[in-house]
């Protein structure tokens, strides 16, 4: 059924589904991940973990937010890898720019210029 595979994150203000991607430093996608919207980023995001060794084999560290600590960073150094959270500077208020952060979030700002991925027009993920 459709509304298994959507759903609303109410703290992200996200309806239907999430898509998580595992990028390098260039910004070029590795692994992606669609998950229904009520699905916690750190469980919907070990899916980007399956064959990580295989596919980017020298690959060390992965960075990503405060959303991923817990099961998706035991996850990681379990694998043998370093797990990263860059938080944001003390004492700044509002906006914060964080220039890891931006490579995904320039990757995602590109995917926004394809119809489908926009949209959900398929039943199933």
């Amino acid at each position: 059924m459709i509304y298994e595979h959507r759903g609303i994150d109410g703290n992200k203000k996200v309806n239907g589904r999430k898509r998580q991607l595992l990028v390098d430093v260039l910004g070029c996608i590795w692994n992606a991940s669609v998950n229904a919207a009520h699905k916690y980023d750190g469980i919907g995001g070990l899916e980007l973990l399956e064959d990580i060794t295989e596919k980017m084999p020298g690959v060390k560290k992965i960075m990503g937010d405060k959303a991923y600590r817990g099961t998706f960073a035991a996850a990681v150094e379990n694998r043998g890898l370093f797990f990263e959270v860059h938080d944001r500077p003390e004492g700044v208020k509002g906006i914060a720019i964080e220039a890891k952060r931006w490579v995904v979030e320039r990757t995602f700002a590109c995917l926004n210029f394809y119809r489908r991925v926009v949209m959900d027009y398929e039943h199933t993920t």
